[in-house]
């Protein structure tokens, strides 16, 4: 068993960028209000950052980005160019960053979507919030499965019982969807 590593005797080899990227982002689209588009362009241009970025490290083709400023002009140009990455600013017009990646994500599954927000209270309570209310979901969906198949015919719910075979029924539907029996 090797007890010490000897860094003299690896062999180490260099590894292009370009082999570190296997999916490319060729085509960004920037949700953002006046506002915020104004403050990415008056920081630095951030299509000329990114460009500057790629050519230092010698690199192709950076991304194109588009900007808009509601959600129908994105879902407008979402129809007409395929993008690879959605990026949304908060307070997007009229509408919630939210909002609009959930719907842009419900229409385009395959399509990251990021969105910048300032490190707040409000957002990160927000976030804690929705957490809790899918949880809470959960939670009583198992509870409903559990006295579904655990209840005893005195009335006693069995909750391992009713765990169990809701866990198998969920393994078999799944089997069975799959064509596997």
């Amino acid at each position: 068993m090797l007890t010490k590593l000897k860094l003299n005797q690896l062999y180490f080899k260099d590894t292009q960028f370009a082999n570190l990227m296997p999916r490319r982002i060729f085509n960004i689209l920037l949700i953002a209000n006046p506002y915020d588009a104004f403050m990415l362009e008056d920081d630095g241009r951030i299509d000329e950052k990114i460009f500057n970025e790629y050519t230092s490290l010698s690199l192709r083709y950076p991304p194109r980005f588009s900007q808009v400023s509601t959600a129908e002009e994105a879902l407008s140009l979402l129809e007409e160019i395929s993008f690879d990455l959605v990026i949304c600013m908060p307070g997007t017009g009229d509408n919630d960053s939210f909002d609009i990646g959930r719907r842009i994500k419900s229409l385009y599954e395959q399509i990251p979507i990021v969105i910048l927000t300032p490190f707040s209270h409000g957002i990160t309570q927000r976030i804690a919030d929705e957490e809790d209310e899918k949880l809470k979901g959960i939670m009583h969906a198992i509870h409903d499965q559990c006295v579904q198949y655990g209840t005893e015919a005195d009335g006693y719910i069995n909750y391992l019982k009713g765990a169990n075979i809701a866990g198998f029924m969920k393994v078999a539907k799944a089997m069975l969807g799959q064509g596997i029996i």
